[in-house]
């Protein structure tokens, strides 16, 4: 199973996001579960990443298999609607696939300061 944690500050800035695991639904490379949910993360760190200047709103650690975390590093009120979006983005992305395939994906959303 998967399993991501999505962060978010109490105002809906994107904070951080953690996946971990594998689905199961299909051998490596053939999964669509992990698919997708590597598509809609992966996109969002590279969107947070490639902001028109030279600043990185996240960083990113994919160093092992089945792990991909990121964490915000700007939370200026410069970009503050950019990470509301991208929270937005990435928290309707992951629900519409784990409402597809509940047995495969576990999102759970926490609040912070």
């Amino acid at each position: 199973m998967i399993t991501a944690v999505l962060c978010r500050h109490r105002d809906g800035a994107l904070v951080s996001c953690e996946v971990t695991g594998h689905s199961g639904l299909a051998p490596r490379g053939a999964d669509i579960v992990c698919a997708a949910v590597s598509t809609v993360v992966r996109t969002t760190v590279a969107v947070l990443q490639t902001t028109g200047s030279a600043e990185q709103l996240v960083t990113c650690d994919s160093s092992e298999h089945g792990q991909l975390a990121f964490r915000a590093t700007e939370m200026s009120s410069a970009y503050a609607e950019r990470m509301v979006f991208a929270a937005d983005y990435l928290q309707k992305g992951l629900e519409i696939i784990a409402a597809e395939y509940p047995e495969y994906l576990k999102l759970r959303v926490k609040t912070v300061k």
